[in-house]
């Protein structure tokens, strides 16, 4: 199993049916990469979040950890009723700098401390901890490390709570739908690690499917108002993504570590979806396999027709040819009708 962040696991999560994109993630394997080896072929898009974000995301996360937090602490302080001035601060950058496995498990040790403190109830742990480290137990040998921004103590429920600060603009109280889902399920894999870490301790229950985000306000790289959220979908969605990688574990651990994924790549099931065009670079392979059936119209399409149905069916089905089984009967007339809205459309 791969060590690393979370990353994988929130892919999974999108689409947990395509038991390839998890293999890919169980197996540490880098999308852009694996294209390549698989295809034979330069991967023709972009790759990887765009430098400039990258960028305006640091600099977002310096100016609120600078001067012992003092941006971050008041941004809290200000939502959630606690004096900023009296919220004490443990800066892992700081404390344990370096992004090396000696370090990461430096953290690790000292955030699990902490939650055993809590579990005596002894409440002198700090208030806030910046960059702390969670180890997510995937599959009997194999452990993520997750790495949240902040951890805010909830003095009244004895626990932390998971806390991601992201540089995406607040525009009227919205965050873009695709930035915000990123987070939350980002955030979901936090309170699985913060409840399996927890439940060693015997205080799993403390532990809520809710976390903090901390976005940017549309000047300069203030933050706007911090919010907590319930995420009981991302949650649910976290664990069924676990679920799948641990099944797909099980087949890879066959596979002797010197073999490249892409010999036995057609071994594992493929779920083309929405969700790929989006977000996978294999997107265009698992495209041109769907062949000409009407998986290729999208989700909704699929799901109304039938996702093996050929399209030059559904085509004869919007111009009115005779059903033969009782799904076309059931889809052919509004199938019918949408032909005629896209006339009417021109289109």
């Amino acid at each position: 199993m791969a060590v690393g962040g979370s990353r994988g696991l929130i892919r999974i999560s999108k689409n947990p049916a395509c038991e390839l994109q998890a293999a890919l993630a169980v197996r540490g394997v880098k999308e852009k990469d694996f294209y390549e080896r698989y295809t034979g072929e330069p991967f023709p898009g972009e790759y990887g979040e765009r430098q400039s974000a990258r960028r305006r995301g640091t600099m977002f996360e310096q100016n609120l950890h600078k001067d012992g937090a003092s941006v971050l602490r008041k941004a809290l302080a200000s939502s959630f009723g606690q004096a900023a001035a009296g919220m004490s601060v443990l800066n892992f950058d700081e404390e344990i700098p370096g992004t090396n496995r000696k370090a990461r498990l430096a953290r690790r040790d000292k955030t699990l401390q902490f939650i055993e403190r809590l579990a005596q109830d002894d409440l002198s742990v700090p208030a806030l901890l910046i960059q702390p480290v969670l180890p997510l137990s995937v599959t009997e040998t194999g452990v993520h490390y997750l790495v949240p921004d902040f951890l805010l103590l909830d003095t009244e429920e004895r626990i932390y709570v998971p806390g991601e600060e992201k540089s995406f603009i607040v525009r009227d109280n919205v965050v873009d739908r695709a930035d915000m889902d990123g987070a939350r399920r980002q955030a979901g894999a936090q309170v699985v690690g913060l409840r399996q870490a927890a439940n060693r301790h015997g205080i799993g229950a403390r532990v809520r499917n809710r976390a903090v985000f901390v976005f940017a306000s549309p000047y300069g790289l203030s933050p706007a108002r911090p919010v907590q959220e319930s995420i009981d979908a991302e949650v649910h969605e976290i664990e069924h993504a676990l679920r799948t990688a641990r099944i797909v574990a099980e087949r890879l651990a066959t596979l002797p570590a010197d073999k490249g994924l892409e010999t036995v790549a057609d071994q594992y099931q493929r779920h083309f979806t929405d969700e790929c065009v989006r977000s996978c670079v294999l997107s265009d392979v698992c495209a041109r396999e769907c062949g000409t059936s009407a998986r290729l119209l999208g989700d909704s399409a699929a799901d109304l027709i039938g996702a093996e149905t050929p399209i030059e069916r559904v085509y004869e089905l919007m111009q009115g040819l005779e059903p033969t089984n009782e799904r076309e009967r059931q889809v052919a007339p509004r199938l019918v009708m949408l032909s005629g809205v896209m006339q009417d459309l021109g289109v």
